[in-house]
């Protein structure tokens, strides 16, 4: 009876395996979920998919590179957040996420179609923030395949030596590397490669808007949304970058005489003690608004933001493309309202 009993479990389970989504792309197969919209229509989800090597170890701090194929069938049902610190956490958990976090989400409502798409990029003032926050569950109530993505946050995406040690900016590459994933890999979950729409809010808005200036966004997406956040605005650029890195270091207990040694010590650190730092450099609830974002890093061999993004802006969009800019009302209530549902909760 017991043996019987498992064997209509065993059936159960092949059978349940079997209309699970699946699909094929050049670094393996990678096999997603079903889920419904507020409607009740279904779409296929795959979260979690691996479009760059993991960034710890050696490879913290450096710039990130596509990830290796996988033998056997990718399952992707995993939510990623990147390491973060979150003012709106309890106290002694406002470190939250995983240093290995560089993951797109994609949810389509067909395998089979040649659908338009949309990137959404997080916002979260280049400290924290995720892909999942966006959820799908009314957009796809259309024919239109929604994509989001992580990139590394706070000092792990930011951080910069104001030179070819650390350049900075790696949060922006990630991103840019996110696209290329998507470009090249998007025709396998049913959607059109030639029809992308980079969208995003506040940091995620800047993002977009760094997108259109920078070279090597060149001929990933064919539309661009920022919403309350661009590259003009005064908290998108960090200030005095090397003077941050050292004072980062020495806190976390790493000499700053030679920058190659303090580099390699922050690579032994555990990266939640690295990112807890960010609450040192924020004496007041996002002020300032954002102690780790981009760098004009004209001291690399290889930059994304040559020179200030007002004299890129005055030379031209690079990346030609209809551009919609929009302020979100009401965005920045946010913090009150956070900072006002804590006092009533007590938390």
């Amino acid at each position: 009876m017991k043996s019987l009993w498992l064997c209509f479990i065993s059936l159960i389970t092949i059978v349940s395996s079997s209309k699970l989504p699946q699909v094929d792309t050049p670094n393996g197969k990678i096999e997603g979920i079903l889920d419904k919209t507020v409607t009740g229509r279904n779409f296929f989800s795959f979260e979690g998919i691996p479009y760059a090597h993991p960034p710890v170890g050696d490879f913290r701090f450096k710039e990130a590179i596509p990830p290796q194929k996988w033998k056997g069938v990718w399952k992707a049902n995993t939510k990623y957040k990147c390491l973060q610190y979150d003012h709106f956490s309890p106290p002694n958990e406002q470190v939250i996420g995983t240093e290995d976090c560089l993951y797109v989400n994609v949810y389509t409502p067909k395998l089979d179609g040649n659908l338009d798409v949309i990137v959404y990029i997080h916002g979260g003032a280049f400290i924290f923030g995720a892909g999942i926050m966006y959820q799908p569950h009314i957009l796809l109530d259309r024919d239109v395949i929604y994509v989001s993505l992580n990139y590394r946050l706070g000092p792990l995406g930011f951080l910069s030596t104001e030179d070819d040690i650390v350049p900075g900016n790696n949060g922006l590459k990630d991103q840019i590397l996110a696209l290329r994933w998507i470009k090249e890999n998007i025709q396998y979950f049913g959607g059109n490669p030639n029809s992308i729409t980079i969208t995003g809010m506040s940091a995620g808005g800047a993002s977009v808007h760094f997108h259109l200036l920078s070279p090597k966004s060149k001929g990933l997406f064919s539309r661009a949304i920022s919403m309350s956040g661009c590259m003009l605005n005064p908290w998108v650029l960090m200030e005095n970058p090397l003077e941050r890195s050292q004072e980062l270091a020495s806190i976390v207990g790493c000499s700053t005489e030679n920058i190659e040694k303090m580099i390699d010590c922050l690579r032994e650190r555990p990266g939640k003690q690295i990112v807890s730092v960010v609450r040192n450099f924020q004496p007041w609830i996002f002020n300032p608004f954002s102690p780790f974002g981009a760098v004009i890093d004209a001291w690399s061999k290889d930059p994304v933001i040559p020179k200030h993004p007002l004299e890129l802006l005055k030379a031209g969009p690079v990346n030609d493309v209809p551009w919609l800019l929009s302020h979100t009302s009401g965005k920045d209530c946010i913090l009150d309202t956070i900072s006002t549902l804590k006092k009533i909760f007590n938390t």
